[in-house]
């Protein structure tokens, strides 16, 4: 349907894009030839510090963290996905409660990277000692 379609949308007056979006590079062989696929790459620092004053905006999880601190938090979050990123800084959020975030919430997203990436089967991630 994908190859039919792209046939006839030069045809059109008015150009059109179909975007697709997957966390992975798994199109068909025979589309392959058709579709350009383009690599947008994961977050950087700023995605990631924005994301987690974001997310913890609302529980004042970040009120005694130090920039080291915050450094280390954004960078135990690089090479995941925004979605999984989100849901590592989430957990940790929740697990640290009132106190707010600290040096255990830099673990706690480290072991759900580990987790992640042991789920991918494409990778095993060994703790770098911190």
């Amino acid at each position: 349907m994908l190859r039919n379609l792209s046939a006839r949308l030069p045809a059109r007056e008015q150009p059109v894009n179909i975007i697709l979006t997957s966390p992975e590079r798994n199109l068909p062989v025979e589309l392959r030839q058709d579709i350009p696929a383009i690599d947008v790459g994961k977050p950087g620092t700023e995605q990631m510090r924005e994301l987690l004053e974001r997310l913890s905006s609302s529980s004042n999880a970040l009120r005694n963290v130090s920039p080291g601190l915050m450094e280390r938090l954004v960078e135990s979050a690089l090479g995941l996905s925004v979605v999984e990123a989100g849901r590592a800084f989430r957990k940790a959020i929740v697990l640290a409660g009132k106190g707010g975030l600290d040096e255990r919430a830099v673990r706690q997203v480290l072991n759900e990277k580990q987790h992640i990436h042991r789920e991918s089967g494409a990778l095993e991630l060994y703790p770098y000692p911190v």
